[in-house]
């Protein structure tokens, strides 16, 4: 049985004499014997951040690690 995990995420732009910070929501999957995936909304649905279409390249070795 696959388990949801959702973690805080922030984005952040810097401007001349503060710092502005957003809050999202991180969402990962975690399938037993499979690393964890991020998921990310497309057209109303998630799907595994590898598939999704917005993502131009992407780097498993750049993504951090998976740790159980």
């Amino acid at each position: 049985e696959c388990v949801l995990y959702k973690i805080p995420g922030y984005t952040c732009e810097i401007h001349p004499n503060k710092l502005i910070c957003k809050a999202f929501d991180r969402l990962f999957k975690h399938c037993p014997g499979q690393p964890r995936m991020e998921m990310v909304l497309e057209n109303g649905t998630f799907v595994d951040i590898r598939n999704h279409k917005g993502l131009s390249s992407w780097h498993p070795d750049k993504a951090g690690s998976d740790h159980d």
